[in-house]
């Protein structure tokens, strides 16, 4: 009996890592999230910047015209 017990103690504590597990990967996902929006937005940010210089070359080719 005092191996039966050991065995599910040990079972218990798989269990408690396991959910400790999921957890951490639940950050790691949440974070590999953000690194990817925070890529979006840069490309997004210099995808902007560049129409911004865009369309300030054009606006000085109206006035030049």
């Amino acid at each position: 009996t005092q191996n039966a017990q050991f065995i599910l103690e040990i079972i218990k504590l798989v269990c408690i890592n396991m959910k400790y597990a999921q957890k951490q990967m639940k950050y790691v996902n949440i974070l590999c999230l953000n690194a990817s929006i925070a890529k979006k937005n840069m490309h997004l940010t210099q995808r902007n910047m560049y129409l911004l210089q865009e369309l300030r070359r054009t606006e000085e080719k109206i006035k030049l015209k």
